[in-house]
């Protein structure tokens, strides 16, 4: 039997893990938000001033600015999750589906708020570049029609993911190795940022474009969808069984998220290919 120190022992130190993880979120939360003002006062208007073309004024427009710094800081944080997604993998190798990551908690509680802080960020620049009327409610709604895709995705982020990486008893202490690898799909997106910020200034007939918009095709096709048969391969090697043993032992809740998520990285992939033929096209026009 536990004497009554020893509980009160066990309480306090689980109250203290918790408040901890509360500073990590607290401390993602203002990094997030700080990262964003200092790039929309500093360094983003710098780059809209020196590359944009949209206007003959020396000071670039608001929205372009707020938008500009936005995928700044979405390239620093898919850096960092790149970054931490390496970790994870090497820390969980030798087992796919049991292996353990120490990082994989704190890390989740730390980047979590980068999901609220971008809905913030594109509601802000939403707001300069349209400037809506009504209530911050209207408001809210319209944005969110405008967005759909994007802000459902992040939503479904927060409500599902996130708490699918936080809660071991619910995944049976199972999945880190492949977390990982659903994380290793942000390494594609340093170069779809740039990208984007490049298109934003009328840029689209660099050198530098051309070059983004191939790294962005080719790391999309190696970090996204060439993360799904990697994860086969690593389970049939690991446990010694083959592709068709491996899809045959999967749950049926395993099978609707592995092909549910790779249709939608292969939707993604043809949207961005669509994009960039038309872009040539015109080019070529």
């Amino acid at each position: 039997m536990y004497a009554e120190s020893d509980f009160q022992h066990v309480v306090s130190v689980k109250n203290l893990d918790s408040l901890q993880y509360i500073w990590l979120t607290a401390i993602g939360a203002v990094f997030f938000h700080a990262l964003y003002s200092i790039l929309k006062c500093r360094l983003a208007p710098k780059i809209c001033s020196r590359l944009s073309k949209s206007s003959d004024s020396g000071a670039a427009p608001l929205s372009l600015v707020a938008e500009v710094s936005e995928k700044l800081v979405s390239i620093i944080y898919a850096i960092m999750c790149s970054v931490g997604s390496m970790v994870i993998l090497w820390q969980a190798r030798n087992d796919l589906l049991r292996g353990q990551s120490p990082i994989l908690v704190p890390f989740t509680y730390f980047i979590m708020w980068y999901f609220v802080y971008d809905i913030y960020a594109m509601y802000d620049f939403y707001c300069l570049r349209m400037s809506p009327q009504g209530s911050f409610l209207e408001k809210a709604a319209t944005f969110c029609r405008a967005n759909a895709a994007i802000v459902t995705h992040h939503v479904v982020i927060l409500v599902i993911g996130v708490p699918l990486c936080l809660m071991y008893m619910w995944r049976k202490d199972m999945g880190d190795f492949i977390i990982g690898c659903f994380m290793v799909h942000d390494m594609a997106n340093p170069f779809l940022h740039t990208t984007l910020i490049l298109k934003l200034l009328n840029q689209t007939s660099t050198k530098v474009f051309q070059m983004c918009a191939v790294m962005t095709v080719c790391s999309f096709a190696v970090f996204r969808l060439m993360t799904y048969p990697f994860m086969i391969a690593v389970y049939t090697y690991q446990y010694n069984v083959s592709t068709l043993q491996a899809f045959s032992t999967m749950r049926v809740h395993c099978h609707a998220f592995f092909w549910s998520a790779l249709a939608l990285q292969v939707h993604w992939f043809y949207g961005i290919i669509r994009v960039y033929l038309k872009h040539l096209n015109k080019k070529v026009e």
